[in-house]
């Protein structure tokens, strides 16, 4: 797990991802995040433009547990969009 993205406040695509607070800052605009989606965010962003494999969060987030790592993944990143 890239570490350093869940300690301390980083940019992603224009947004202000705050894992202290658990929030997502946009313009005026705030959100809570859950820890998944903090981890989601954080794996993506120490990825640069090189992107993640489904197969990747699951190891990493939902410890290779596909029968809940598929579904858990899905949830998190539709509740991202």
């Amino acid at each position: 797990m890239p570490i350093r993205y869940l300690e301390q406040p980083y940019l992603l695509a224009g947004r202000r991802i705050d894992p202290i607070t658990g929030t997502l800052s946009y313009r005026e605009a705030q959100k809570r995040l859950r820890r998944k989606e903090l981890e989601v965010l954080a794996m993506l962003a120490a990825a640069d433009s090189g992107g993640v494999s489904r197969s990747a969060f699951i190891q990493q987030l939902w410890h290779g547990n596909p029968l809940v790592g598929e579904q858990g993944l899905n949830d998190t990143i539709s509740t991202l969009r």
